[in-house]
């Protein structure tokens, strides 16, 4: 296979770069300390974060952890405003009330994913947050591979595309310190909540329309799903099935079939492999330097592209919620497995 590297669209051009001297970190489970406290310290003028967790046994394992850094705080009662931003690492069911608590006194959000449970929750976040900066926390999207998938169905370059088949799943092995990924309660459902955010945001990045036709899981009896299989229709007639499993793993890969080539990328990769009907195959390689991406990498692109130079959509948030509505909605017993 031959290489090439995609020529890529402009940076946007972005006013003067906002600073950040005080921030809150509202919950202390693992994607606290792993993803989001050591993005947050490097941010422009940062001197002090504000951690606020209800467990003392948390608190000091975090103060434990990070023991030379004078300016986490790590109060134990519910600290005061003003904040620069706040960040909602806590379980789904408590973002809208974060929300409700922290707006009057900040300006700018960034909200794990699920950003809610429902909707309906969403849909008051969004409205509540109206002339602040939101962004839910999504890190796939900063990788740049489906910025050059959608380049090749824009244009067309190998045909009109004929399906997407896409594999996302691993047995689950966060270290999590809570049950919220386990409860519809606190998360509003299992796998698709968990997975779907990223691979339907990618999808709605692809597609200007983005239709629910048929979903399968396998939760019952109040459980949550741990596999479930979404059958979707983008811009009207491409048929689009996605794959998510919790408790075993999948192939982690996206399939693009055009009528004149295959496109295959991995889900956390930087390359596109291009297998056209005829002639050699071609990798399209966008500016990265490891594949995959690392985690930590795609957290720090968020935050400067997302937070710093502003660049967030609440409107594709609360379509992605939309989607994921529809589907448990219209979800049927997935029989048999896939």
């Amino acid at each position: 296979m031959r290489s090439v590297s995609p020529s890529m669209p402009e940076p946007h051009p972005t006013p003067a770069s906002p600073t950040f001297p005080r921030v809150l970190l509202a919950g202390g489970g693992a994607i606290a300390p792993e993803a989001h406290l050591p993005q947050l310290r490097g941010l422009p003028g940062n001197r002090c974060v504000v951690l606020y967790e209800l467990s003392a046994a948390r608190r000091a394992a975090i103060r434990k952890r990070y023991r030379d850094d004078v300016a986490l705080e790590l109060p134990e009662k519910l600290p005061e405003g003003p904040f620069d931003l706040a960040v909602l690492a806590t379980p789904p069911s408590c973002h809208l009330q974060e929300v409700l608590r922290w707006r009057p006194s900040c300006p700018r959000f960034v909200i794990e994913r699920p950003m809610a449970r429902t909707l309906e929750e969403a849909r008051a976040i969004v409205s509540n947050l109206e002339g602040a900066l939101m962004a839910v926390h999504m890190p796939r999207a900063e990788l740049a591979a489906f910025d050059v998938l959608k380049d090749l169905y824009d244009r067309g370059r190998y045909g009109t595309l004929q399906s997407v088949q896409i594999h996302d799943g691993r047995v689950f092995d966060w270290p999590s310190v809570s049950p919220a990924l386990f409860s519809k309660e606190m998360s509003g459902g299992g796998v698709m909540m968990d997975l779907g955010p990223h691979i339907l945001e990618r999808l709605l990045h692809l597609f200007t329309t983005l239709k629910v036709e048929q979903c399968l899981v396998d939760g019952d009896r109040g459980a949550v799903e741990a596999n479930a299989v979404l059958h979707l229709r983008g811009d009207g007639r491409i048929p689009v099935t996605v794959e998510m499993s919790r408790n075993r793993h999948l192939s982690g890969t996206a399939v693009f079939t055009f009528a004149e080539a295959e496109a295959r990328v991995g889900l956390m990769a930087p390359t596109v492999h291009l297998v056209p009907r005829q002639g050699p195959g071609i990798v399209l390689c966008p500016d990265e330097d490891t594949d995959p991406v690392p985690f930590r990498t795609l957290v720090a692109r968020f935050y400067q592209r997302r937070v710093v130079e502003g660049r967030s959509r609440s409107d594709r948030a609360l379509e992605v919620m939309r989607l994921l509505d529809e589907a448990y909605r219209v979800a049927r017993p997935l029989q048999g497995g896939f």
